[in-house]
């Protein structure tokens, strides 16, 4: 059994470190941030053989903890069991303090935990209603916990898009911290609206956990591959959920309804695309699931004002 220390969140200047780790078990790479009551690790690794690893000296602290690919399975000190995978997040109160986390044998594990010293994270969150109280009333007692009923919520592309972006360069540090700290609470916000969408549904007793994990089942489905042609129908069945429920709770629990969300997601990835500049605009085009390169060039210059060429 391996140990690790939990991270040191008093430091108040900003701080960043990179560096890797090569062993027989695992090959990892991190890059880490600090500034006043934060500490961002933002981790790659691949895992060669299954690995237990026990927490000790660890600080209390809330996480916010993103996992973009791979598992994490793990047993907390009171014995209470959770894992979460591949493009699933959620927030969690001492997520160091683990009797065991478990590694299974993979390739690519991409974890961002984002803890706060517990003090500043409820100065950060105040308002939230039932999502703070319960966390104050959880820290009093000084448990683990984690939220979200589905059990983890899911990772969509804005969240994505701001993790890869926490590691700034070419600034100065008072700028890092800035740019650092605005991404961080657009995260938090993010990860809170979800947390507040899912106890409304559940209060009003209009979905279950199981309709949410589904609803998020279908978000799944359609951002994996943009370019497919899906109906209602075919989604309803694809996950075992009702068309009332679908249309219903998909448009309350991300905004939009399915087909209006696919295509602003369609339209957010071709953006993308186009900003690496590694790609004709034809292909992304058809990548991105447009019919037509015309018809995506009429729709990207509804939404950003702009042909894709002159985007680029």
């Amino acid at each position: 059994m391996e140990s690790i220390s939990g991270h040191d969140l008093s430091a108040p200047s900003f701080s960043k470190t990179q560096y890797s780790n090569n062993e027989s078990f695992w090959n990892s790479h991190a890059h880490e941030i600090r500034y006043g009551g934060t500490h961002i690790a933002r981790h790659r690794v691949d895992v060669l053989e299954d690995i237990s690893l026990q927490t000790i000296d660890a600080p209390n602290v809330v996480s916010l903890f993103f996992v973009e690919n791979g598992l994490i399975q793990c047993k907390s000190e009171n014995g209470s069991s959770w894992e979460i995978g591949a493009l699933q997040h959620n927030l969690v109160y001492n997520s160091y303090h683990t009797s065991e986390t478990v590694f299974k044998k993979q390739k690519g594990l991409k974890l961002t935990i984002v803890s706060f010293a517990p003090d500043y994270f409820m100065q950060l969150s105040e308002g939230e209603g039932k999502i703070t109280d319960t966390i104050a009333t959880t820290l009093t007692t000084g448990k683990n916990f984690s939220l979200g009923s589905a059990p983890n919520l899911r990772l969509n592309l804005q969240m994505i898009n701001l993790l890869n972006g926490l590691y700034q360069e070419g600034y100065s540090s008072s700028i890092e911290r800035l740019l650092t700290e605005a991404k961080v609470l657009e995260l938090l916000a993010l990860q809170m609206g979800q947390l507040h969408s899912e106890n409304h549904l559940l209060a009003n007793k209009k979905l279950n956990a199981s309709d949410i994990k589904k609803l998020h089942e279908v978000k799944d489905i359609i951002l994996t591959d943009m370019a497919a042609e899906f109906t209602l129908n075919s989604l309803s069945r694809a996950v075992g959920l009702n068309m009332y429920k679908l249309k219903f709770g998909f448009k309350f629990l991300f905004g939009q309804p399915v087909f209006q969300y696919l295509k602003e997601a369609r339209l957010k990835y071709a953006a993308l695309q186009i900003s690496l500049d590694t790609k004709p605009i034809a292909q992304i085009a058809y990548e991105s699931g447009f019919a037509t390169p015309s018809h995506f060039s009429d729709a990207f210059k509804k939404q950003y004002g702009v042909s894709p060429l002159k985007f680029r």
